[in-house]
C-alpha cells in the first residue's frame, strides 16, 4: 500500500500489510492481520516476517486445535505462549490417519472436507485411508 496514504508521516515509500485466513468450526473461517513491531516498510522486512510467521504456526499447530495462528502470531513477537490449546474442538470429525479436524480444510460439508484432507495428505501415513462418510444428498 502506498504508505503516504496510508500514515503521511511514515518516512516510507510503501507499507506492508500481513493478513491470514484460516478454518475455524463455529464461524467457518477466521480472518485477522498479523500486526508486527511497527510498520513493515520495505519488502525485505514483509518476507522475513511472513516467514518468521508461517514457521511459527507450523510449530505451534496441533490437530483439532483452532488457536494455533494466535499462539503463532504471538510467539513471532516474541510473547510467551501457553502450553496447549484453549481452542480444542472435542466433537469434530477427524481424520482416522492423524486425527486432524476435517473442517481445516475446504469443502461445504464433512465428506468434501474429508475428500479434500485426503487429496492434500499425501504422506505415508495417509496411504490406503479411503474416505468412509456416507455422501448426503
Amino acid at each position: 500500500m502506498d504508505a503516504e496514504e496510508i500514515e503521511p508521516e511514515l518516512d516510507a515509500e510503501y507499507s506492508y500489510s500481513i493478513s491470514l485466513r484460516w478454518a475455524a468450526d463455529v464461524v467457518g473461517v477466521v480472518e485477522d492481520f498479523f500486526d508486527g513491531p511497527g510498520e513493515i516498510t520495505t519488502r525485505g522486512d514483509a518476507r522475513d516476517w511472513t516467514l518468521a510467521l508461517l514457521t511459527q504456526i507450523e510449530q505451534q499447530f496441533e490437530p483439532g486445535d483452532t488457536d494455533y495462528v494466535s499462539r503463532a502470531m504471538s510467539a513471532t513477537m516474541g510473547q510467551q505462549t501457553t502450553g496447549g490449546s484453549s481452542g480444542r474442538v472435542s466433537d469434530a470429525e477427524t481424520c482416522p490417519a492423524c486425527d486432524a479436524p476435517f473442517f481445516q480444510f475446504r469443502g461445504m460439508d464433512t465428506y468434501e472436507q474429508a475428500q479434500n484432507h485426503f487429496a492434500y495428505m499425501d504422506d505415508e501415513e495417509h496411504e490406503g485411508w479411503d474416505i468412509s462418510l456416507e455422501e448426503r444428498p
